[in-house]
């Protein structure tokens, strides 16, 4: 079971960044958070992926780690 705001979460990082990404780059995660990329990989629990050389993370991932 999600956590109460997931849904809400997701669907509004859908209309940001569109249905048809899986992965956004760090910086942009860190932009629509309102923080800085060092302070948010400094967090053990965002739960961003390292892709070759680009910090990336799963737009689902993010909506749980913002519920």
């Amino acid at each position: 079971m999600e956590k109460e705001n997931f849904h809400e979460n997701l669907e509004a990082l859908y209309e940001r960044f569109g249905r048809d990404k899986a992965f956004i780059p760090l910086y942009l995660a860190a932009k629509y958070c309102g923080s800085d990329p060092r302070t948010l990989l400094a967090d053990r629990s965002f739960p961003v992926k390292k892709l070759g050389r680009v910090y990336k993370i799963s737009l689902i991932a993010l909506a749980r780690w913002l519920s």
